[in-house]
């Protein structure tokens, strides 16, 4: 969905940045959002 796009890479960009600092509870949340939110956005960007 088109108006989503923006908040699911948003969303993949903060997943990515809590892992890269060691925040991995955090890193998970977001993936699960971002899976729950959208698997094809999920497959995508990762």
């Amino acid at each position: 969905h088109e108006p989503n796009r923006g908040f699911l890479r948003a969303l993949h960009a903060l997943a990515r940045a809590a892992g890269s600092i060691g925040e991995t509870e955090e890193h998970e949340r977001c993936s699960t959002f971002l899976r729950d939110s959208s698997p094809t956005a999920a497959d995508i960007l990762s």
